[in-house]
């Protein structure tokens, strides 16, 4: 995009510069400084004003959800009894009866018997 206005830039270097001041009686600046010789125009931004009552911002109220528990209270107790079995070193899993040394896993084998056994347990993830 093209500057609406002219500019010159030059430096002033052994106390001559590119350009002339053009006789203004403005002083020289000092030895290796930047010059600029703009002419533009400065714009004034109005202000906003605004009209009509002010406005106030309201206090959220938070009211508790009443949610349902996606895992039943007889699910979550199965699952301490079995972190316990784990953190014994006694837990062990189905078929093969190794010892199981993931807290991941000790978590899904508590899940697990509280959907055999019925209780309210999400669905397993895919």
């Amino acid at each position: 995009m093209r500057r609406a206005w002219p500019l010159e830039i030059g430096y002033v270097l052994n106390g001559e510069s590119k350009f002339s001041l053009g006789g203004s009686g403005v002083p020289l600046p000092a030895m290796g400084m930047r010059v600029s010789m703009a002419t533009r125009k400065k714009t004034t931004t109005r202000k906003k004003t605004t009209t009509g009552r002010k406005k106030t911002t309201a206090k959220k109220t938070t009211a508790k959800k009443k949610t349902t528990r996606k895992y039943s209270k007889k699910a979550g107790q199965k699952v301490r009894k079995v972190m316990e079995e784990f953190e014994g070193g006694k837990l062990t899993s189905g078929r093969s009866g190794k010892k199981v040394t993931s807290r991941k896993q000790a978590i899904a084998i508590g899940l697990s018997e509280a959907r055999a056994e019925g209780d309210k347990v999400p669905k397993r993830r895919k």
